[in-house]
């Protein structure tokens, strides 16, 4: 027997002839569930915000992870004046060059990695989680466990409705799923949350 992280990963392993393949969900660890807004703040993230809502993402700075995509046909809405991306990878240069040409290099704030307790207390300062994934050929995103950690967190939480992420978030329970690459139905999502 085989195990799948998400129902997408499962049909992955099926089409390579893997069977027979069972689903089993991540969970998130409780320290998730004990972030209180105003108890855990971040004081550079609270000085860089300057007021400002707060969306949020982490993880791997990778194309398909989105960063470069979003940040560059939402640049003109308000509502992403201070997005914040958590993480290292190779994008990190295409995302600063994308602000800069935008004009907005000084919304976007790249906090790199960070250790457990201070990744609870951005989640604490941040308004909005963001995932805002991208389909890349040969690249997939299994489930989405930064999704449901988010969601556990008390933020809410606009994915991509791709791949492994339906399975960590249900549209309108626990999130909202829209479009990958479509700046419209993100914006509207993000004004709606």
């Amino acid at each position: 027997m085989f195990i799948a992280n998400s129902e997408s990963t499962k049909r992955l392993a099926e089409g390579r002839g893997l069977s027979p393949v069972r689903t089993i969900l991540i969970g998130v660890a409780d320290r998730y569930f004990g972030v209180v807004r105003g108890k855990n703040r971040d004081a550079e993230l609270t000085r860089v915000a300057a007021g400002r809502v707060v969306s949020v993402t982490w993880g791997r700075l990778v194309r398909r992870k989105g960063p470069p995509w979003f940040r560059a046909p939402c640049v003109t809405s308000a509502l992403w004046r201070a997005v914040r991306l958590i993480g290292v990878g190779p994008d990190q240069d295409e995302i600063l060059r994308v602000a800069r040409e935008a004009g907005v290099s000084d919304s976007l704030w790249l906090a790199g990695s960070v250790d457990d307790p201070r990744l609870l207390d951005l989640l604490g300062t941040a308004d909005i989680f963001v995932m805002p994934n991208i389909a890349v050929s040969g690249n997939v995103e299994g489930f989405g466990i930064v999704a449901i950690e988010a969601a556990a967190s008390g933020l809410p939480v606009v994915a991509s409705r791709l791949e492994g992420i339906p399975d960590a978030i249900s549209d309108g329970k626990n999130g909202c799923l829209v479009t990958p690459e479509d700046s419209a139905a993100y914006v509207s999502a993000l004004r709606g949350s």
